[in-house]
């Protein structure tokens, strides 16, 4: 995420209002953006995601993540929006240059959308703009278009989208930014200079105050959102987090989503045609040279998905199935 809002600020254009991550079918262009950034950055291994690209030119049945994997990225994105980009603006080693920070804009911050935005900002989309991606609902496949008039059309049509979501979420959006960026006022002149336990601080601060599930018993005063003090802990000698019963009930809507997208075949639908377009229209970058054997993807994806399969047969996401797939994926988000 650090590194995307980066090339929002050096490209001029507003950084993506979260809720816009959610809509494969009708958001194509912005969809493109979240799986290419923040699901393959969460899916944290390059050998796995070039597995299910390379083999056979991407006319395979490997797929790039679970439904379950899939939610816990959008639900971290969303517990930690505002508290990441507290973070980077805050701290002159990520934007070293103040007017820079000062410059930062969220789709949030406009009344009217610009004309351009990340998802069809060429130097931060994947996405050309010579192709559009649409859903046929006659077919339910998706469709790419070349043609220059329709893609325009296209284009349009989710922006005028895209701004629908923004206008119903902007007016709470933008009660956090003007308070997040009063803080950064206060401490970024000061954060180069703290210790680690000020940094610390700083960072549990962060947390505190930008957080996005609450329980119902949260309290709001002056000095921010306070977390709630009665989050139930998973009675294990491993336990390494806590989870709101909020953010159990987000995940638990996502992943719900998730599964009727995979029974539809929607969610098959968007990685045959997202292998298509990187195929076709992206030119390969230099790999890392990690590999990994197809056929080891598949079976990691089968034993996830089995997981899944079981839990949901017994209980929709339970707190301690959260809590257990929380602990050992959390961290990779941070490297978005």
């Amino acid at each position: 995420m650090k590194a995307l809002m980066i090339d929002c600020i050096v490209h001029n254009v507003p950084f993506p209002a979260y809720e816009t991550f959610e809509d494969r079918q009708n958001l194509p262009r912005r969809f493109f953006l979240f799986f290419d950034k923040f699901f393959k950055a969460g899916r944290h291994n390059k050998g796995l995601w070039n597995a299910a690209l390379e083999r056979n030119k991407g006319r395979n049945n490997i797929s790039f993540g679970t439904c379950i994997f899939e939610a816990h990225v959008r639900t971290t994105i969303q517990e930690n929006y505002f508290t990441w980009m507290y973070q980077a603006l805050a701290s002159p080693r990520i934007i070293q240059v103040l007017e820079k920070a000062d410059d930062f804009k969220t789709e949030y911050d406009f009344d009217e959308l610009p004309n351009e935005l990340a998802c069809g900002c060429p130097f931060i989309s994947e996405l050309p703009l010579s192709c559009e991606i649409h859903y046929n609902t006659r077919t339910n496949v998706f469709d790419t278009i070349t043609s220059l008039s329709q893609a325009k059309e296209l284009r349009e049509e989710q922006k005028k989208r895209l701004q629908e979501i923004v206008d119903r979420n902007k007016g709470k959006r933008r009660e956090t930014l003007t308070r997040l960026r009063e803080m950064i006022d206060v401490v970024r002149p000061r954060y180069v200079n703290y210790n680690k336990d000020e940094k610390k601080a700083f960072n549990m601060e962060a947390k505190r105050t930008f957080k996005l599930f609450l329980d119902s018993d949260k309290e709001n005063t002056e000095e921010g959102t306070i977390p709630p003090s009665k989050k139930q802990k998973r009675p294990s000698s491993q336990n390494k987090c806590r989870v709101s019963s909020e953010k159990l009930q987000i995940f638990k809507e996502v992943t719900a989503q998730m599964l009727q997208e995979k029974q539809s075949g929607l969610r098959a639908a968007w990685e045959h045609i997202y292998k298509q377009v990187v195929n076709t229209f992206i030119v390969d970058e230099a790999k890392d040279g990690s590999t990994h054997k197809p056929e080891d993807f598949l079976l990691e994806l089968e034993e996830l998905d089995n997981d899944w399969k079981t839990q949901s047969s017994l209980e929709p996401v339970s707190r301690e199935f959260h809590d257990r797939f929380l602990d050992g994926s959390v961290e990779q988000m941070d490297a978005v």
